[in-house]
C-alpha cells in the first residue's frame, strides 16, 4: 500500500509506486472509489485526474 499526498495524480501515483511494468496495461486501469452512500463506484480515470482519499488503483495485467 503507498500513501499519498493530497492532489496526486493518477500518473503521479504510478511513478511512485514504479510505473507500469511490462505486463501492466494502462487501458487496463481502473479506481474503485466509494460515494457518499458508501457504494464502491468503478471508474477509468485520465492519468492527470485526480485521486481521492481512499481510492484504490487496480491495474490489469496484458497476456501478451
Amino acid at each position: 500500500m503507498q500513501l499519498l499526498l493530497r492532489d496526486t495524480t493518477l500518473l503521479q501515483a504510478l511513478a511512485s509506486a514504479g510505473g507500469l511494468n511490462m505486463r501492466g496495461t494502462e487501458r487496463g486501469i481502473r479506481v474503485h472509489r466509494r460515494d457518499e452512500g458508501g457504494e464502491v463506484r468503478i471508474i477509468q480515470p485520465g492519468m492527470n485526474d485526480k485521486l481521492q482519499p481512499g481510492d484504490v488503483v487496480y491495474v490489469r495485467e496484458s497476456l501478451f
